[in-house]
Formats: C-alpha cells, sequence, structure tokens
C-alpha cells in the first residue's frame, strides 16, 4: 500500500469509527497530552514566585546542609512520578490497545490478511506496550539527562554575562546549546517511531517485547522516509488544531479574567466562560481525531507487513 493509500484509508477508518477518538485521546493525555491541553486555563508562576518557594531548597543543598525532611520529600516525589509513569502508561497501553483492535478489523482499511492473536487479552499486552515504549525512549531520557547539563551551563552563562541583552533569552539559550536540543528532538522522534511500530506488531503478531522492537528497528531502517512522513504528517494535523484551540481558548480565558476583574457584570462573565468551555471542548475534540489518526496510520501501516495484499474480499 503506498503512503498516500496508507494516509487516506487511515483517516477514513478514523471518521468511520468515532469509538477510537475516547481511547486515542486517553492515551495521548495520560502520555503528556494534559500539559498541553490545559495550557489556556494554566497560570504560570513567575521567576520571582519560584525563586521564594526554591530557594531555600537550593541553598541548602549548594552547601551541603542536605535535611532529613527534604531527603524525604525528594524520595517521596520520585516515587509518586514513577508511580504515575507506570499507572498513565498501563491505561494508555489499554486504551492503545483497543483502538488498534478497531482499526484492525475493518476490511476497508486493512486489506492484509491479520493473525489470530489479534484476541490476545487487553491487560496483558499493556504490560508489553509500556515495556517497548520505555525501552524504546531510553535514549530520549539519555539526551535529556546529558543535554540537560549543557543547556543549564549555556543558562548560567546567559543570566550572568548576557551576550546580547535585546534578544529574548529563550533564544540565546537554544543558540548557545544547539546540539542538545537537536539530540533531544531526533532521540523523541525516533523513539516515538519505534515505540508505535513495536505497540501494533505486539497486538497484531502477538509478539514479545524484544521481537517486537526487533521488527520496528528493521522498518525502521528499511523505511526511513515512509516512517518519517507517517509520523509527521498526522502529528502537524494535531499540532494545528491543539495550537488553533488552544489559543482561541487562551484569548477567552483572557477575556473572563478580565471581565472579573472589571466586575462587569454575572452575563458577561457567564457568556465568556461558556465560550471558553466551547472553544476548549472543541480543542479536545479535534485532538481526539487527529490522535486516533495517527494511531491509526501506524496501524494500517503494521497490519499491511502480514502477507501480501489481497485483491478483493472472499466471494467477490
Amino acid at each position: 500500500m503506498s503512503l498516500g493509500a496508507a494516509l487516506t484509508a487511515s483517516l477514513l477508518v478514523t471518521l468511520a469509527r468515532p469509538s477510537t477518538w475516547p481511547l486515542a485521546l486517553a492515551a495521548f493525555l495520560l502520555r503528556g497530552g494534559i500539559l498541553v491541553v490545559a495550557a489556556p486555563i494554566l497560570v504560570l508562576p513567575s521567576a520571582v514566585g519560584l525563586a521564594n518557594v526554591l530557594a531555600p531548597s537550593i541553598i541548602l543543598l549548594g552547601f551541603g546542609a542536605v535535611t532529613v525532611a527534604f531527603e524525604i520529600m525528594v524520595g517521596l516525589g520520585i516515587l509518586a512520578v514513577l508511580a504515575w509513569l507506570l499507572v498513565s502508561g498501563l491505561i494508555a497501553g489499554a486504551a492503545e490497545t483497543e483502538t488498534i483492535r478497531i482499526v484492525a478489523a475493518d476490511d476497508e482499511a486493512v486489506l492484509a490478511p491479520r493473525p489470530e492473536p489479534i484476541v490476545a487479552a487487553t491487560g496483558g499486552r499493556a504490560w508489553r506496550i509500556v515495556a517497548v515504549r520505555w525501552i524504546a525512549m531510553l535514549p530520549w531520557v539519555v539526551a535529556c539527562a546529558l543535554g540537560a547539563v549543557r543547556i543549564v551551563q549555556v543558562a548560567y552563562r546567559e543570566l550572568t554575562v548576557p551576550s546580547q541583552v535585546a534578544v529574548p533569552i529563550a533564544v540565546r539559550i537554544a543558540g548557545g546549546a544547539p546540539e542538545a536540543l537537536l539530540a533531544i528532538g531526533i532521540t523523541w522522534v525516533l523513539g516515538a517511531i519505534v515505540a508505535a511500530l513495536a505497540a501494533r506488531h505486539l497486538v497484531l503478531a502477538g509478539s514479545g517485547v524484544a521481537a517486537a522492537l526487533w521488527f520496528a528497528l528493521r522498518h525502521l531502517v528499511r523505511y526511513p522516509l515512509r516512517s518519517a512522513l507517517l509520523f509527521f504528517g498526522p502529528l502537524a494535523t494535531l499540532v494545528i488544531a491543539l495550537a488553533t484551540s488552544a489559543l482561541a481558548a487562551s484569548l477567552a480565558a483572557g477575556v473572563v479574567r478580565e471581565g472579573l476583574a472589571l466586575d462587569a457584570g454575572p452575563v458577561a462573565a457567564i457568556v465568556g466562560l461558556l465560550l471558553f468551555v466551547g472553544l476548549w471542548t472543541a480543542g479536545l475534540a479535534l485532538g481526539a481525531v487527529a490522535s486516533a489518526w495517527r494511531g491509526a496510520a501506524w496501524t494500517v501501516e503494521v497490519a499491511g507487513t502480514f502477507g501480501a495484499v489481497t485483491p478483493g474480499r472472499p466471494g467477490d
């Protein structure tokens, strides 16, 4: 199946199967998308506020005077993050497994014969999906850890001895550590592609973690350009949908805040609130469809690797 046919088939099956929309949205939100969709309603703390909260702990850490309470707090924070990653990963894996099954069962989108292990238990597949995604993203974690050191060094230099005062500090930091940001971006893209391919091989072929990862790596090496287009095509649609709705919702939220601050009255506040909720909900709906299309594209891609494409339905 050609790339255009795969993208078209996956889009059509996504539009024809609305049941995949909430499942794909749930997986997207649990894997970090909640931070994107919640951006319009979040008020980020200022630098002064962060300094007031973090300065005492940083000073103690810098002078080596770490207290037991601080160590307990850090340990509990790490455990909470790991627990969240595990639980959210399992729920997202179960949702992804069900989405793969729905798309793979559509005869219009997937013409290649499908193997029998597609009926395997969702719970067992969820654990394996978590495993392949964590393993696939290990290079990204290493790149983030190493790149953070370089980024912090550049940020410290720019804060103490600015190279160009007229240029925003974020731009200066990006210009001072382009290799770190590039490594983080490339490893994230490659890890996401490998994870998506491996997860679908797990569900469709009933394979193990190692076999699924090996299949994903071979597929990426054999078809690098096709894999990149399959990744960036639906992703661009998701980014455009979320960015547009986030901008509109952010403007509506600003109107609500200004109305409350100026005491414009209950009618204006209610209208502004309804406008914000409507725009934010519309953004979630668009994000759900785009997320479902992203997953369906990979499902169609992997399902087409099982044998030759049949010329038609049985009995034609």
